[in-house]
C-alpha cells in the first residue's frame, strides 16, 4: 500500500453538483480534459460550471495554510482562503490516517471570451500546487459535447 506523505490536491470539472440523500455528491456533466463549445464565436455564456476540490494531507501533517483559486488563463474567477481554525478542525482523531478539506466551486455564469485553459491552484504553507485544468475552445457544430443556447 502507498502511503501519502505530502498534501494531494485534485479537482473535478462538471456542469452541476447535487447533494444526495446522506450526504453524498452526485456530479453531473463531468469533463475530461477538455470543455467544447458549440458556438460559431467568442464570446460565449454558459449558465454554470462547478470545480469540486479536495485536498488530503496525512494526519501526522496537517496543512497550515490552504488557499484555493479557480482560474480561466490567469483570470481568477472564483478562490477561497481556509481558516486557520477551519484546518484545525481537519486535525483528525488519532484513528484517522489523513485529514481532509473540501470545497464546491460554483461559477454562475461562466463567460468565456477565447480559448484558454480553466485551471485550480492551491497554494500552501509549501508553496503553490497545480491541481488540475481542462482546455476550454470551440468545437464543431457538427458533434457538439455541450450546446449553447
Amino acid at each position: 500500500m502507498i502511503k501519502l506523505n505530502s498534501p494531494y490536491i485534485h479537482a473535478i470539472f462538471c456542469d452541476d453538483v447535487r447533494t444526495e440523500i446522506g450526504g453524498k455528491l452526485s456530479l453531473m456533466g463531468i469533463y475530461q480534459g477538455s470543455l467544447q463549445i458549440s458556438a460559431a464565436a467568442f464570446p460565449v455564456v454558459i449558465p454554470k460550471i462547478c470545480a469540486v476540490v479536495e485536498a488530503r494531507t496525512p494526519a501526522t501533517s496537517p496543512l497550515e495554510k490552504l488557499h484555493i483559486k479557480v482560474l480561466l488563463d490567469e483570470t481568477i474567477l472564483a478562490e477561497e482562503d481556509f481558516s486557520s481554525d477551519q484546518l484545525a478542525s481537519l486535525k483528525s482523531d488519532d484513528t484517522s490516517q489523513y485529514a481532509t478539506a473540501g470545497i464546491i466551486f460554483s461559477i454562475q455564469p461562466f463567460v468565456v471570451s477565447k480559448s484558454g485553459i480553466l485551471r485550480v491552484r492551491a497554494e500552501t504553507a509549501d508553496g503553490e500546487i497545480g491541481v488540475g485544468g481542462i482546455k476550454v475552445n470551440l468545437s464543431s457544430t457538427e458533434n457538439p459535447l455541450i450546446a449553447v443556447v
